[in-house]
């Protein structure tokens, strides 16, 4: 489908949606994403966008744009590279974060638990690393084995014990379980 087809459905959904969310792998990779962001923009609706954060700078050029964001956090900026197989992945992630948090902007940052993925230490690690950014809310969502190939995975659990969380909500109050 043309962007041109897609921009055509929406100017008949006008009053009838309220936003649209550019989500689905990274979008921030696609050079044309903040033309479709300000086209969207022009027709009335508010702008959403998912993201991991791993383009900094193709994120800061998107951010007066937004309205929300949806933002992954993976593990500590440490241990990045272990699970995007990206060199220096971690600080481009930071970076962005950064960027979002000093733009005011509404946002979700969220984080998918797994067992062979994030330790506890981990986690509390990560509730150190947000803190020091400002965060105060953080959503931790359940690995969803629907669809996975990876037989590791599908073997491993994704329960959140209660007695992390609390400890995690020493340094991020905000924590909502999903």
């Amino acid at each position: 489908m043309s962007w041109s087809t897609v921009m055509g459905w929406l100017a008949t959904r006008k009053g009838l949606l309220d936003a649209v969310a550019f989500c689905g792998g990274e979008p921030t990779v696609h050079k044309s994403l903040l033309l479709a962001i300000k086209q969207v923009k022009t027709l009335g609706f508010n702008v959403a966008l998912h993201t991991s954060g791993l383009y900094p700078h193709n994120f800061a050029n998107l951010l007066p744009y937004l309205d929300w964001v949806g933002f992954d956090v993976k593990s500590p900026f440490a241990h990045y590279p272990d699970i995007t197989r990206v060199p220096g992945s971690g600080g481009k992630v930071k970076e962005s974060l950064e960027r979002m948090l000093s733009s005011n902007i509404s946002y979700e940052i969220r984080t998918t638990i797994h067992n062979t993925i994030l330790s506890s230490a981990d986690l509390v690690m990560m509730a150190h690393e947000l803190q020091m950014l400002g965060v105060s809310r953080w959503v931790l969502q359940r690995f969803n084995k629907t669809g996975c190939a990876d037989l590791e995975l599908i073997a491993g659990h994704t329960a959140i014990e209660r007695d992390l969380v609390a400890r995690l909500r020493v340094n991020v109050p905000n924590i909502l379980v999903r």
